[in-house]
């Protein structure tokens, strides 16, 4: 039987990666595919469909195989290949990330499978210091993409010189994420005389400067009061500060939702606009709220949100206007854009056809299987610590000292 295989956390936080594995795996379903998930982690499933899924984690997945002995990473492999029937077909195993890559590769070789990377974080910082090798074997072999072509020159900008016609993106399609139900946080949310929203991660490395545009725009209208809901959670601390930094004006009132999927459409339109960016814009455009792109790179406003048929964007060239001054267009001169009207009933058939592109791309592919060893990758400092506990102490011993060590560090 014709078999898929993803490798990704599922659990405990809401992210464009998940919600995009989450409809790839419906879609697969749909068409006869027998889909494995093998998860990073298990807890709170926020995003509905993953929930059979949320067993047998594997975390040791997010450290690098070279973190471990070579009986160990066979050890590992051996109990990953087992939970592969031996019925299965045309295996392909799709990994969105640097770690769980290196382990797919040495998974595919394992087991005689296509390995397909497709890159879903818009920043590979790890990847260009150490992987970079590893990324032009799979390029040449039509087996890397990622959710933008220009998403793909940046990581190979001073390692391969590639432009729009031969890098490769492929559309992760995130952005159904809205639904008409009730919810507590709806009826926490009060509107206020300006009412503006953001959704996404709340680490994401731009948000900052759409909380300090927030800020200004307060600041520009004040004694007037401004609503500000945030729609997300974080990781980090990064939540704490933004709430310190909005408690410093006093004509301001936010909200922030934690973790939520879907979105809560009743909630979404008690702003009058939003401030986001990729398949979190295209979320709140659909359900028809001006929304303003972000670049997600800069952090400066692309434009704001008018057409959904080719996902068009004012401007796409990164304007000339602030963050503010768009705001100042939407909520005080009530110069809203044009939006049309999103067809809710084609959102599906949409998704299903950006995914066709997919398994074109993958079709289209090297079909004969070769594989690059991935145990070796080089290792920093803190990497070969781990590595040298693994190799005293043995998987479970070693693995326990680690995450006392995390957990101490942070209380």
């Amino acid at each position: 039987m014709k078999t898929y295989i993803f490798i990704f956390a599922i659990a405990d936080f809401v992210s464009g990666g998940p919600i995009y594995n989450r409809n790839k795996i419906m879609y697969l379903k749909e068409r006869g595919w027998r889909v494995i998930v093998i998860p990073l982690n298990e807890g709170k499933i926020y995003i509905h469909g993953l929930e059979e899924y949320n067993k047998n984690s594997c975390g040791f997945l997010y450290d690098s195989p070279s973190e471990f002995t070579r009986k160990q990473r066979e050890k590992i492999l051996d109990s990953l290949a087992k939970r592969i029937p031996d019925d299965s077909t045309d295996i392909i195993i799709e990994t969105g990330s640097d770690h769980m890559a290196y382990w797919g590769e040495l998974l595919a070789k394992k087991i005689g499978a296509k390995h397909f990377v497709l890159l879903l974080d818009e920043n590979n910082i790890r990847l260009k210091s150490v992987g970079m090798s590893f990324m032009e074997f799979k390029y040449k072999r039509k087996e890397l993409a990622c959710i933008t072509k220009e998403t793909m020159i940046k990581l190979f900008d001073g390692f391969r010189k590639l432009d729009s016609d031969s890098a490769f993106g492929l559309k992760c399609c995130c952005s159904n994420s809205v639904s008409d139900y009730e919810n507590a946080f709806t009826d926490t949310v009060e509107r206020r005389d300006y009412n503006l929203g953001y959704v996404g991660r709340l680490d994401k490395k731009f948000v900052p400067d759409i909380i300090d545009a927030f800020c200004s725009f307060a600041d520009s209208v004040y004694p007037k009061c401004v609503m500000i809901a945030l729609f997300g959670g974080c990781e980090n601390n990064a939540q704490d500060e933004i709430s310190s930094v909005l408690k410093k004006h006093t004509n301001i009132k936010f909200y922030i939702s934690g973790y939520m999927w879907p979105l809560p459409v009743k909630a979404l339109r008690k702003c009058d606009m939003f401030v986001s960016a990729s398949g979190s814009a295209m979320a709140t455009a659909h359900a028809g709220i001006p929304t303003l792109a972000i670049n997600i790179y800069t952090g400066k406003p692309v434009g704001m949100i008018e057409n959904f048929k080719n996902n068009s964007i004012t401007g796409r060239d990164v304007s000339d206007k602030s963050i503010t001054d768009y705001m100042v267009q939407v909520l005080v001169e009530k110069k809203l854009p044009d939006i049309e009207n999103y067809d809710f009933s084609q959102e599906w058939i949409q998704i299903c056809d950006a995914f066709d592109r997919h398994m074109e791309f993958i079709n289209s592919s090297e079909q004969n299987l070769q594989w690059y060893d991935t145990g070796n990758m080089i290792l920093s400092r803190k990497q070969k610590v781990k590595k040298f506990l693994r190799t005293i102490f043995g998987l479970k011993l070693s693995d326990r000292i680690v995450n006392l060590k995390r957990e101490i560090t942070n209380r």
